[in-house]
């Protein structure tokens, strides 16, 4: 017979219930994606420049807080 050993771990913790704010932030990324789809469908051309000009500025700031 093949002796088994049972270790006790304690209590298995229960997952965290997500943030109550989680909600509203998805709607808020939601509604601005539809925001920005709509943009790049009516003028593609000044949504875009402007897309590329603040991720631009993004990756900037990004950079000198990285060095």
């Amino acid at each position: 017979m093949a002796s088994e050993v049972l270790i006790d771990l304690g209590p298995v913790p229960e997952e965290a219930p997500p943030p109550r704010w989680a909600w509203w932030l998805l709607l808020l990324i939601g509604l601005l994606t539809c925001v920005l789809g709509a943009l790049l469908v009516i003028s593609p051309h000044r949504t875009l420049s402007t897309l590329a000009v603040l991720v631009g500025i993004y990756l900037l700031a990004l950079g000198a807080v990285w060095i």
